[in-house]
């Protein structure tokens, strides 16, 4: 799903933006199920996209953008537009995409070449506001998602031996934060 969002109160959720859509697919499913579900999105009005066999790396897409993006609003408690104003920390948001993508490539995804370039198009895009939900999450002491969406791609690296310097430092940095939580 790509969307930015938050939950305004319980049961409500609050859309921000206009960059939603939702990316779909499983090999495993028969043709009239899948038939069925794309019918059913299109009843509801639903912007989606189906992919086959390819929708692995579609995931490995979104996560190329969510995974940096989250993990860098969260460490710097900062918004997209304010980290794209800032040549250090857009520098760094760069090394934490194409360290993804390099574990990406080691687990046998096949990213386009130029998603660092696409990802970082896309937060230029997106309202100067925006943080993550992992950020918002941190910002409130809830639950987050840190394990999965940082310490997936360190721990991913380490099997195959691939140094990320950047994810490790946020990595740790985060843990710490999310341990006096």
């Amino acid at each position: 799903m790509y969307i930015i969002s938050s939950i305004k109160s319980p049961g409500v959720v609050q859309v921000q933006g206009k960059y939603n859509r939702l990316v779909w697919g499983n090999p495993k499913l028969k043709q009239e199920k899948l038939e069925h579900l794309k019918w059913l999105f299109d009843e509801a009005g639903i912007n989606h996209e189906f992919y086959g066999q390819e929708v692995e790396a579609k995931v490995w897409e979104k996560f190329s953008f969510i995974s940096p993006v989250a993990s860098l609003t969260s460490l710097t408690h900062k918004s997209m537009g304010s980290i794209m104003a800032n040549e250090e920390l857009k520098l760094q948001l760069q090394q934490l995409m194409q360290e993804l993508v390099l574990v990406a490539k080691a687990k046998g995804i096949n990213l386009p070449l130029d998603m660092v370039e696409r990802n970082l198009a896309v937060v230029e895009k997106l309202p100067q506001e925006a943080t993550s939900s992992m950020e918002r999450d941190f910002a409130s002491g809830n639950r987050t998602e840190l394990e999965n969406l940082t310490g997936y791609i360190v721990r991913e690296a380490e099997k195959f031996g691939l140094p990320v310097p950047q994810y490790q430092q946020v990595y740790e940095d985060l843990r710490q934060r999310q341990q006096t939580l």
